[in-house]
């Protein structure tokens, strides 16, 4: 009895963990334009995810539908935990890495760094 009790109790918190979490469609959901390679459109797309990943709370996922999304690079993602990247597409980054974010030292940032 006392071990069924245990096992329905770990359930409910189980359940009650995830009943806040979100699926985040980058396209439908948060704006990113799939299949353009314009120069306003990577640094929009990039700006996104940077935003997106950086806001996103514990449980979520981010989806990412079977297009391509052309970002800029240099996205910089922190204290990220227990996020769902879920990617059936294509993130594209930017050929041009010239024009990407850099480092205080001048350096070219990562397409993306998780710190």
């Amino acid at each position: 009895m006392a071990a069924t009790l245990l096992l329905v109790f770990v359930t409910i918190l189980a359940h009650a963990s995830t009943v806040n979490c979100k699926v985040l469609n980058f396209e439908t959901d948060l704006g990113a334009i799939p299949d353009d390679s314009s120069v306003s459109t990577i640094w929009e797309n990039g700006r996104i995810l940077n935003e997106t990943l950086n806001n996103f709370g514990s449980g979520n996922t981010l989806y990412i539908p079977a297009k391509t999304f052309v970002v800029m690079g240099g996205i910089l993602v922190k204290d990220l935990t227990s996020t769902t990247l879920h990617i059936d597409g294509t993130l594209q980054f930017a050929k041009y890495s010239a024009d990407w974010p850099k480092r205080t030292t001048g350096e070219v940032r990562a397409c993306i760094e998780f710190v």
